[in-house]
């Protein structure tokens, strides 16, 4: 037996031997149990309640704990509230329902979270949606709670909301969207993607997310908005807040269309691009990577580098700002600027190059609420938006031509 024909049976032997303990271990961890080989449909059983209107019975919070299965917030058609939920004695799924002092919790648990994978190992995916559902009045100004394990939380189309927590331990996902006159909003995920669309008006908005993109689009927030993300990227756009902090360790930040009165961008490993950025004082950051922005708008700009190079254009007039520009190991080209105005524009890497210019007004306009509503009627909770095309890099000086012998 030649050399290559010993390694193929060797490695193929290894991965039928890794698929024999794996499906031996999911027998095993359902407890030997002979009907996880049945490819018949599992005793799944929904239950759907509804509960008295809240105009006689008002709720003042909703919470909804959940294991492996996901869980949607929607709008209920009347004035009550419903709730559809699953249960299975095969895969030890149970769910329990109180509502003591205007206070609904739903919990939702898994006796042995192993069965779960038992399907999947040893007769395929399981597509049956058994999402748990909470409808709620569209006007309902109460808090709403959801964590989940595993699974996904979807929250929409809501008004009035006090507050907000959805959060997922591990890898589900966190989709928010649609909301009007909230109160403070929390969204965070462990792995998974966090993406807010279309909040209005609501209090303050924390996004975070170890292993996911912290998204946030269409939004206007009477106070702070916070994107943080560790091995993600964070994505802003078209957003108008009290204050605006992003920060990612080990991914993209990208801003666009972001108005507040302080702008904070701060990367560790990672480039940071924004375009249009109007506030006060603009402050963008990042250790290693490129700073690439246009169109700033604003009276304090501070852009930084360690290893990596600051590509910016700010509007205004180069006159009216003190420009400090600056780089260790690179070329530097910038406007001398005034050092007397009170006004100022701060550019500075210890490793790359600095370009820094000027436009006398903004060649951008904020996006319509139609071209805000397609956008975001064209993603969904599956598909979160994609980043947008970042800013094009403002274009060096031609060289001067050779002269002629």
């Amino acid at each position: 037996m030649s050399k290559a024909r010993k390694i193929t049976f060797i490695v193929a032997s290894a991965l039928v031997a890794g698929g024999l303990a794996l499906s031996f271990g999911a027998f095993a961890a359902s407890g030997f149990n002979p009907d996880v080989f049945s490819t018949q449909a599992k005793d799944w059983r929904q239950t759907t309640l509804s509960l008295d209107p809240e105009s006689q019975a008002a709720h003042t919070r909703i919470v909804v704990r959940e294991d492996a299965d996901n869980v949607r917030v929607e709008p209920a058609d009347g004035d009550a509230i419903e709730v559809a939920y699953w249960e299975s004695e095969q895969d030890q799924k149970t769910c329990a329902v109180t509502d003591e002092d205007g206070v609904l919790t739903v919990e939702a648990s898994i006796g042995n979270p192993w069965l779960g994978h038992v399907g999947f190992v040893m007769t395929g995916t399981d597509y049956q949606d058994r999402a748990t559902v909470v409808k709620v009045p569209r006007s309902w100004p109460g808090d709403v709670e959801v964590t989940t394990r595993d699974g996904r939380i979807s929250i929409s189309d809501l008004e009035n909301v006090r507050t907000v927590t959805a959060a997922s331990e591990n890898a589900g996902n966190v989709d928010v969207a649609r909301l009007a006159n909230a109160g403070a909003i929390l969204a965070q995920s462990g792995e998974g993607y966090v993406n807010l669309q279309s909040i209005r008006s609501a209090e303050s908005i924390v996004v975070q997310t170890r292993g996911g993109d912290a998204m946030l689009a269409d939004a206007s927030i009477r106070g702070a908005v916070e994107l943080r993300t560790v091995h993600g990227n964070a994505h802003a756009s078209t957003v108008r807040a009290g204050g605006f902090y992003a920060c990612s360790t080990d991914g993209v930040l990208l801003l666009q269309f972001v108005d507040a009165p302080t702008v904070e961008a701060h990367g560790q490993r990672g480039p940071v691009e924004a375009d249009y950025l109007s506030a006060p004082s603009i402050a963008i950051s990042t250790e290693s990577g490129d700073v690439r922005a246009s169109d700033l708008i604003g009276s304090s700009i501070d852009l930084q580098s360690s290893h990596g190079s600051i590509q910016a254009i700010a509007v205004g007039e180069a006159g009216g700002f003190y420009i400090q520009a600056a780089s260790k190991h690179g070329t530097v080209q910038a406007p001398d600027g005034d050092r007397t105005s009170g006004n100022n524009i701060t550019a500075r890497t210890d490793s790359g190059d600095v370009h820094l210019s000027f436009t006398p007004t903004s060649k951008r306009t904020w996006p319509d609420s139609q071209t805000l509503a397609a956008s975001s009627s064209e993603s969904s909770a599956s598909n979160p938006p994609s980043f947008l095309e970042a800013p094009e890099a403002p274009k060096a000086p031609e060289a001067p031509a050779a002269p002629t012998l």
